[in-house]
């Protein structure tokens, strides 16, 4: 598609959509007569229907490009230019960005690690004795009465 964007492309495609375009109409129209994209529509909404869909993909396909204009009209003296940011003032702007975002990210890592270190000395790994299994059992589920009245024996870790 480069072809197309470039000069002598652009010319080319717009000739030949142009006539194409001018072929299909007498088709088009006679096809619309009969049976319209919407029952309700005109012939003549159908093909400036088709005509809009047509002339949209083919200025997609040349990438036309719309000229600014940067002459005020209606504006007066509410119109602004403003000058684009020199490439010295644009580069220490994203240095400065940098080292914030490096002085950021370095907290967040001290303070992770903090945490880290603060969980490490709450979880000391304790030594748990040795018991009969009927003890054990009992501290780690508590038993309860259900809705239907039956007894359920629960985890600790699902009570309320």
């Amino acid at each position: 598609m480069g072809f197309f964007t470039s000069n002598p492309g652009k010319i080319l495609w717009v000739l030949g959509a142009v006539l194409v375009t001018l072929v299909k109409l007498p088709f088009l129209s006679l096809y619309y007569a009969f049976s319209r994209p919407n029952p309700k529509w005109t012939v003549r909404q159908a093909l400036m229907n088709r005509l809009m869909r047509a002339f949209l993909y083919h200025s997609a396909v040349v990438q036309a490009k719309t000229p600014l204009n940067f002459k005020p009209g209606t504006e007066g003296d509410r119109f602004v230019t403003i000058p684009p940011v020199e490439k010295r003032q644009q580069k220490e702007r994203e240095k400065e960005e940098r080292l914030v975002r490096l002085q950021a990210n370095k907290q967040i890592r001290q303070e992770k690690q903090l945490q880290k270190d603060q969980q490490k000395k709450e979880k000391k790994p304790q030594k748990r004795k040795r018991e009969d299994s009927t003890t054990e059992s009992s501290e780690r589920h508590k038993s309860v009465v259900g809705r239907n009245g039956r007894q359920i024996t629960l985890p600790l870790r699902f009570r309320d």
